[in-house]
């Protein structure tokens, strides 16, 4: 199976380190043995507790996606050779769940689900850039951040 290294967002080859460009498409190889599953995702979830610009928050994550092309990465498979692209920008899916109206039991049953639903959520690297945040709102000065990164595994030494 061939490579092909774009980084002008374009199916088309390019001249990057052949190394580097195995190494990021090893997430979409072992999407494509087990099709559907988060294995190979790195979740976050945190408490924030205060005020929380969501503006600002999408500001920083694009900024991250920007400056990491793994981040802007996606992979696809054409006539048994595995394009990769790299997009000039990428945007950061961001959704926000409002829990607000939820009693507080109500709230964290839900916050429980949805740390579950987002942890199950595999990442389609053939149509997506590997990330993904949910600002949960669950109270006036209280959020649940969830970030998932989908991530090719760690080299071994």
């Amino acid at each position: 199976m061939g490579i092909d290294d774009s980084r002008d967002g374009a199916d088309q080859p390019g001249q990057g380190a052949p190394q580097r460009v195995i190494r990021a498409a090893r997430g979409w190889f072992l999407d494509q043995l087990r099709p559907g599953t988060p294995d190979y995702l790195l979740p976050l979830a945190l408490r924030v507790r205060g005020g929380l610009q969501t503006d600002a928050l999408l500001g920083a994550l694009t900024a991250v996606v920007e400056r990491h092309e793994v981040l802007r990465t996606s992979h696809r498979q054409d006539a048994g050779r595995l394009l990769q692209r790299i997009a000039p920008q990428a945007d950061v899916p961001l959704r926000e769940p409002d829990f607000t109206d939820l009693s507080a039991s109500g709230r964290e049953a839900w916050l429980a689900r949805l740390i579950e639903d987002e942890l199950r959520l595999p990442i389609d690297l053939a149509r997506q850039p590997p990330l993904r945040a949910v600002p949960a709102r669950v109270g006036p000065a209280d959020h649940l951040l969830i970030v998932v990164v989908g991530a090719p595994p760690v080299r071994s030494r």
